[in-house]
């Protein structure tokens, strides 16, 4: 039957008789507590829209076009085998669907038009419950997300298969990355296209490291952030990427996250980050012109260590050279720190090395430390947010007790907990497209 306005008012009209009834059989007006009218709302809404969405399927047809049609590959002609049923998990339950299979003798390989209609990929779960699968495993462990799941949205789903559709997304959120970064390179990445109130003045970019189990082992995760702050200093619109691939590949990625945080809007960019060597090595090659700060209270804490060795632990000399050394790093005085950690008559070769190794770390970051300057200016002077990041990004979801992750399944997942992280992202659903996971010939 064709599509008309008319047709599509009697369709209109037999949803409304379902629904008429729903309410008569269930709605109870007056005399209910407000539990029970909220229970009440919630059982009649969720067969409202079963209703409404069976009706719908329903309507669509079964995609019979006859014993012949065109091959989508360009053969002649494909043949009718039959109806086939198919069950597909959406947010209002299980649906089953009868669809014509068409199977094409040159290419091997059949279909059904209505899969095509209705742009269901290969899988059980339609794309907004895959969006929610995404969702919940990006915070809880996926057993724990198919519970949740279950109790909150009244999906039910096998703990393999929430972490079978997870760590599929995750996979194609990596690969999003790898294609911008091979943009990137070409110089064709499009401009950022943020709405004029959040395009930044100034972009702070971060990065740490943070340790994960990983395939028996422990492996260094690479987490950077972007953000820029408010009038009173404090970070907003983080935008996150984590990746277990080593630096060259991190740096390629962080530099993509700053382009799509406004980075190529913004000429005033400051890297904060403690003194690792693959940090500013990586600063250096696609951040060269930015402000460079080696975070605060990792340059005291190097100096800490050269106290207590120096004083003793808990001396109270210590804290009062440390207390000079403080205030000479807010005061832009780093050469006169360098001075006086060089000034020690270090005796134990032990004490002579770290001292060594502080004055080459205090002399090899030098113009990082100008932190008068930069506090001024009002450039972060701390790392904290890489701190936070690493925290509640990654150890939060990949640390938890029993975890065990191979390097695929973790870099997916980490993946997600970026994404689900990073500000401005609602959900998962434009991961999830048909084209990621839908075979137009491929075997019902």
């Amino acid at each position: 039957m064709p599509d008309t306005p008319q047709n599509d008012e009697q369709k209109v009209q037999e949803i409304l008789r379902h629904i008429e009834e729903e309410l008569r059989q269930k709605l109870r007006l007056g005399g209910l507590t407000l539990d029970e009218i909220e229970e009440q709302s919630q059982v009649i809404g969720e067969q409202v829209k079963r209703i409404i969405e069976e009706e719908s399927l329903h309507s669509q047809g079964n995609g019979y076009g006859g014993r012949h049609l065109a091959c989508p590959r360009g053969h002649r002609r494909a043949r009718y085998t039959g109806m086939r049923s198919r069950a597909i998990i959406t947010v209002s339950g299980i649906r089953t669907l009868r669809r014509a299979y068409y199977h094409c003798s040159e290419c091997r390989s059949g279909w059904c038009p209505t899969d095509q209609a209705l742009e269901i990929g290969r899988g059980e779960c339609s794309r907004r419950v895959q969006a929610l699968i995404a969702r919940f495993s990006s915070y809880l462990p996926y057993r724990t997300a198919a519970k949740e799941m279950e109790a909150v949205c009244g999906i039910r789903l096998a703990a393999s298969t929430v972490s079978r559709y997870a760590q599929a997304l995750g996979e194609r959120l990596r690969q999003e990355w790898e294609q911008m970064e091979k943009v990137r390179e070409a110089e064709n990445l499009p401009p950022s296209d943020l709405p004029l109130p959040h395009r930044p003045a100034r972009l702070h970019v971060t990065m740490d490291g943070v340790m994960a189990h990983v395939e028996g082992d422990w492996h260094e995760v690479k987490l950077g952030c972007v953000y820029q702050t408010s009038a009173e200093g404090k970070a907003r619109l983080s935008r996150y990427m984590a990746t277990l691939s080593p630096s060259v590949i991190f740096g390629k990625r962080l530099r993509v996250l700053a382009h799509r945080a406004g980075g190529d809007r913004c000429r005033d960019v400051a890297v904060v980050a403690d003194g690792a060597e693959w940090i500013w090595q990586e600063t250096g090659k696609h951040f060269p012109k930015s402000v460079q700060v080696v975070d605060f209270y990792h340059a005291t804490q190097h100096l800490w260590a050269l106290a207590v060795a120096r004083f003793g632990e808990g001396a109270p000399a210590g804290a009062a050279w440390m207390g000079v050394q403080k205030e000479r790093l807010l005061a832009d005085q780093i050469a006169q720190v360098i001075t006086d950690v060089g000034a020690w008559p270090a005796q134990k070769a032990c004490d002579q090395e770290l001292q060594r190794r502080l004055v080459s770390y205090l002399s090899r970051h030098q113009e990082r430390m100008h932190y008068q300057s930069f506090r001024k200016a009002g450039y972060h002077i701390g790392s904290g947010v890489a701190e936070s990041g690493c925290k509640n990004v990654v150890q939060q979801r990949m640390k938890g007790a029993g975890m065990r992750w191979s390097r695929t399944g973790a870099e997916a997942q980490l993946q997600l907990c970026a994404h689900w992280k990073s500000a401005g992202v609602e959900d998962f659903y434009a991961y999830t497209a048909p084209c990621a996971t839908y075979t137009k010939h491929s075997q019902s």
